[in-house]
Formats: structure tokens, sequence, C-alpha cells
């Protein structure tokens, strides 16, 4: 019962607990002064708690029925519509046409018409969206309307120049579209008469607009007037519009020696800042223009940040810059960059470009003692990243250099000792074998801690196409690690490796290697099957007395499928098989294989094995299951025993005879 009441409460006098209540101060006495002094208080003070909806629809009550209120003038002018500060917190944004809601910005610009001629000094953004809103107007017949939309031109044509180019950019904030009709209201063709500070903010402001401004709106910019601007206004000017994606550039260049203004600005700084910008256009430009590019000046400049962009831009262009440029290029003096990020940016540039170069400036001892330098590790090893995938020929002399190899070796990051084996793409003639021969790169191989990363390392190696020498595996204590290995798992991964790797693995290698423990570390016939086949596909020959280690008997509890598989990898192995093989495996298990494909695909293996295969392992096999086979199964059978060169016993070649002959009858 008490909630009840509780709540009743509430709905009878919600009006106590808001705000600011809406409905009642809309519906209040507008003709008495105390209701609109309390208004305008609840309005200055309670901006947080009123929705933009409920405020607009107190401001547009205001203007109706109490207009000639002087508090009320007073409000607009100076609390609403004088620097939009009022309008911001309220709508806490910024007032474009994306961001308030179409039927705000209608009664809003409904507002700002009704007050235009009242304020005498009111915010850009209210012109912009007046101007806008003109714009947009689809129904233009109201004489009254009609006679405010003059009055707003006439206004926006008597401002300075700061506050036009304000309306014009606050205009293109909502999107607006310019058309020739609306210049001429405005008087567009007066920004050719403005100081140069406000003629490159307007050239700014229509090459960075979104909407597509047809051509004849530049026709009326009189751009010779950029070329009479202090450097750092015309560099401004000339980067708007190089970047711009108007249909401007052209217009522009034709009318304006850019390449000659170029050549004579002072700031090494600001000439940069305008070469960059024709490099990066997105528009054509004739080669010609790129004359004004003076390497010599920039090979001088002791900044790093000028030298490193114009380089930077000039690789990374699209423009069909003349070859006498970049052969201007000091590359020497890319060890002189004295910023390690700066110098890793020309790094990359260098060694990633579209334009054919030499990487000769390698050599240079001044530069492979720049590279040793840099810090942190991780941006060192990028440094030797970009080398290495480079698609340029590295010289030798940097694969032989002790400032670069030594830094390597001493790499606290394993991580990073691997990023930098992963990256030598084999399949480029950029890296020297010579690398590998190195004892700074053989100190770091044998540092790698965990197994995982030492397997990781291997397998890396594996992919360089290279020729690495036998000094690299025979230094690298590869032996000693793979021994101590006690995870079956990395024991394994690196058996396969050191047996996969097309590299020449000295034969004592393998035969250093313990492998009378493998019939004690791994019980599992998955574990067992991963090594036999590591050996038995391997590319190096495998000495025989390794395999003798093997205990083959254990093959005979595995289950069908690794069993089969076993045999297979064996039969189809050019490595030598020992006898124990022979003389432990149980054959006649062959003939319990559940599935006839595994009793197919063994018996296959024996007959086309290039071993020869003792007599005894063929008399094993049951005729009788081979009969049983279904019709396919048992020609393809009959084929392999045929066509082997294995001495198959007269008995199966016989009965395979008979049943082929009842089968073709």
């Amino acid at each position: 019962m008490k909630i009840k009441i509780f709540l009743l409460f509430m709905a009878l006098n919600k009006q106590v607990f808001c705000s600011f209540p809406v409905q009642n101060v809309i519906n209040g006495n507008w003709s008495n002064l105390d209701h609109i002094h309390d208004t305008i208080k609840k309005l200055k003070e309670n901006t947080d708690d009123i929705n933009p909806g409920d405020f607009l629809k107190v401001l547009e009550t205001m203007t109706r029925k109490a207009k000639n209120v002087k508090e009320v003038q007073n409000f607009f002018k100076e609390c609403f519509f004088k620097d939009f500060g009022l309008f911001r917190k309220i709508f806490k944004t910024v007032f474009t046409m994306d961001s308030i809601d179409e039927t705000h910005r209608k009664i809003f610009f409904e507002l700002a018409l009704e007050w235009g001629n009242e304020i005498e000094d009111s915010s850009h953004l209210t012109w912009g969206t007046l101007l806008f809103e003109i714009s947009n107007l689809s129904i233009k017949t109201d004489s009254k309307i009609s006679k405010k939309i003059k009055n707003i031109f006439l206004r926006i044509k008597k401002m300075n120049d700061h506050h036009f180019l304000q309306v014009i950019n606050a205009f293109f904030s909502f999107k607006g579209e310019l058309n020739l009709d609306l210049l001429e209201k405005i008087n567009f063709k007066k920004i050719n008469d403005f100081d140069e500070e406000n003629y490159s903010a307007i050239i700014c402001i229509f090459c960075r607009s979104k909407q597509k401004i047809p051509l004849d709106f530049f026709k009326k910019f009189n751009f010779k007037k950029i070329d009479t601007l202090e450097d750092i206004a015309f560099v401004d000017c000339v980067q708007d519009i190089a970047m711009t994606s108007q249909k401007i550039c052209l217009n522009f260049f034709e009318n304006v020696d850019v390449a000659k203004r170029i050549k004579s600005i002072k700031e090494d700084q600001e000439y940069v800042r305008a070469a960059c910008a024709l490099c990066k256009s997105p528009h054509t430009f004739s080669s010609s223009f790129f004359e004004c590019i003076d390497l010599e000046r920039i090979n001088a400049s002791q900044d790093d940040y000028d030298f490193v962009d114009i380089v930077s831009a000039l690789f990374s262009s699209k423009q069909k810059i003349p070859l006498k440029i970049f052969e201007k290029i000091s590359f020497i003096k890319i060890g002189e960059i004295k910023l390690d990020y700066k110098f890793l940016e020309l790094l990359s540039i260098f060694c990633q470009s579209k334009h054919k170069i030499s990487l000769d400036f390698l050599k240079d001892p001044a530069v492979m003692k720049r590279i040793k330098k840099i810090k942190p590790e991780y941006w060192f090893v990028d440094a030797i990243n970009y080398i290495f995938k480079s698609k340029y020929k590295v010289p030798s002399e940097f694969f032989e250099n002790a400032d670069v190899l030594e830094r390597i070796s001493k790499l606290d990051s394993d991580d990073h000792f691997l990023s930098i084996l992963s990256k030598i793409d084999g399949s480029k003639p950029n890296i020297s074998s010579k690398f590998f021969e190195n004892d700074f790169i053989i100190q770091r191989f044998r540092k790698i801690k965990s197994k995982k990363d030492f397997v990781s390392a291997l397998l890396k190696i594996n992919k360089i196409k290279q020729k690495i020498s036998l000094k690299f595996f025979e230094q690298g204590r590869i032996v000693e690690r793979v021994n101590a290995m006690k995870c079956s798992r990395s024991f394994i991964l690196a058996l396969a490796a050191l047996c996969k790797s097309p590299h020449q693995i000295p034969l004592r290698l393998f035969e250093d290697i313990d492998f009378n423990r493998i019939n004690e570390v791994f019980g599992y016939d998955v574990d067992f099957y991963k090594i036999i086949r590591a050996l038995y596909k391997s590319r190096h020959p495998i000495p025989l007395k390794i395999f003798k280690c093997i205990d083959f008997e254990k093959v005979n509890c595995f289950c069908d499928r690794f069993f089969s598989n076993i045999l297979c990898v064996i039969c189809e192995s050019k490595q030598k098989i020992p006898l124990s093989f022979f003389k432990n495996i149980s054959f006649k298990r062959i003939n319990s294989l559940e599935n006839n494909d595994d009793f197919v695909r063994v018996i296959s293996a024996f007959c086309n094995s290039e071993h020869e295969i003792p007599l005894k392992v063929f008399e094993c096999f049951s005729y009788e299951i081979i009969r049983k086979l279904k019709k396919s199964d048992f020609i393809k059978i009959a084929s392999v025993f045929k066509k082997s060169k294995q001495k198959i016993p007269l008995k199966i070649l016989e009965s395979l005879d008979t049943d082929l002959k009842k089968i073709n009858e």
C-alpha cells in the first residue's frame, strides 16, 4: 500500500523532482516577465538535464511568444548564438550535418532565420547553418522568407575576410554543396583580395572539402596570387592543392611556375614539405616538375627529418621522377643519420624500394657501424630483417662484417634471432653462405635456450636454399643438444628436421646421436612411427648401425595403422634395411589387418620395393585372404605380384593365374 502511495505521489508531483519542467515552461504565461526570467535562468543552469529536443521547443516557444522582450533578445544574443557556447553545451558535440538530428537542425535554422536581423555579431556556425539550409530549401517563394534570405546574403557579403572563410568552412562541415548562383550572392570573388593568411586558409578549405567541387569554382581563384605569398603560406597552398582530391591541380600548375618558386624557398624544412607534396600527390605531373628537387641541397642538410622525408617521398612516389634525381641521393649519408628510428625508416625505404637501386652502400664501414648501434634490440632486428628481405643483392661484405655479426651474436632474445633466420629468403640472391660460417652466428645458435626454439631454428634453416657449410653443423653443438633432449616430441622434431634438411649434414652427426634411447624412451606407437619415418625418408644416407639399434619387435604390438605404415615406409625407402627387421617382424600379422586397404597397401609395398625381400616374407601371405578380396583389389594385387622383381612363391603365382582366367572367362 505504501509503495502505491509513493508512486502516486511521484506521478502527481514529478515537476518537483524534475530539474527542468519542460511542459510547464512551454505552457506558462509568456506575458509574465517573472516566468520569462525564471525560464532563461533555468536554461542557463540546467543544460546537463535537458534533452536537445525539449531545449529547442522552449526556444521556439520563447521566440514565438516573447521575441520583443529585452531579456529574451539579450539571451539569444549573448548566450545562444554568440560563439555557439550554450548550443555546444546542450548538444555536447560539434555542430555538423551528421552529428545533429535533422529535425533539430531545421528548428535551429528557423530560429537563426528569425533572429538574424536582430543579432549583430552572431557565430560563423550560425551563418554556416543558414547558408547550408538556404542551399537546400525546396520552396523559396515565400516573400517573407525571401526577404530574410536576401538579408543573410548581404550580411555574409559584408563580413571581414576571417569571418567569411569561417562561414564557408562551417558550410562545408555540413557537407553543403555550393553552386554558382550562391557564390554570386555572397560575393565569393572577394577571396582574391584576402590577405595571405586568409587566402591560403580558403584554399585549404576548398581543397580538403569532401564534397566534389566543380572546376568552375576554382576558376574564380587567382592562382597567380599564390606565387606572391610568403614561403610558409605558399607551401601550405602547394601542399593542399597537390594532395586534394578535387580537379584543381593542373589548373593551378598551368598558371604558376611551381618548380621555379619551390627552388627559391629559403628554409630547408619548407622546401622539403613542398617537394614531398609533389611526390605524394595523387595527381599526375610532368617529370619536369620534379627538376625543382635539389638533392645536393638535401644531401647537405644537417636535419635528419628533411633528408629522410624527401628520400621517403621520392621512393614511395607513383610519379615519373627522372632517374637522375635518384642518382644524386647521397646513400653514404645514411651512416650519418643520428636518430635511430629515422635511420631505420631510411633502411626500410632503400631495401623495399620499387625503384631499382644498388645496396652497395652497405659496404661502407660507417653504415655497418651505424647499424650495430641501433637501439633498442628489436629495432636492430628490424634493420637486419629489412636487409634480408630486400629483393636487391646484398653485398657479401655485409655478411662478413664483424660489427653487424657481433651484434647479432649478442642478441638477448632467442625470438629476435629466430626472426632473423625466418627472414632469410633463399629464393633471392641476397644471402651469402658465409653468414652461417661466421663464428658469431654459430655462437648465437649455440646460445638458444629452449628445446622448442632450437627445433624452430633447425626448421627455419631447412627453408634456406643457399648452401650452408659443414662447419655450421659441426660446430653448432647439434648432437649435444639432441642427445640432451628428454622430451620425446622435441627429439622427434629435431631428428626429423635434420633428416629433412636440404643441406649437407655430416655423416658423423647421425652416428653420434644416441639412437639406443629410442627403444627405451618412446612407448607410444605414434612416436616410434615418427622416428622410423624420419630416418627412412631422410634425404641423407643413414648409417646401417643406426637402424640396427631399433627394436623392430615392438612394431608387432602396434595398432594396424602404425604397423602397416611402418612396413610401407621401410619397404619404399632407399635407406638400408637391417636383417633384424626381417627377423623380428611378425609378417603373418599382415593377414590379420582388418582394413583390406592396409592389406593391399602393405603387399604392394613389398612387391614394389627396391630392396631384396626374403622369400619367407611372401610365404607368410595368405592366398585365401587374397582370393576373398573384392575384384578390383584382387586384380591390383595380381598385377603387382606379376610385375614384381622379387622372388614370389610359385604357388602364389600359379593360383593367381588360375583365378585370373576364371575372372576373364
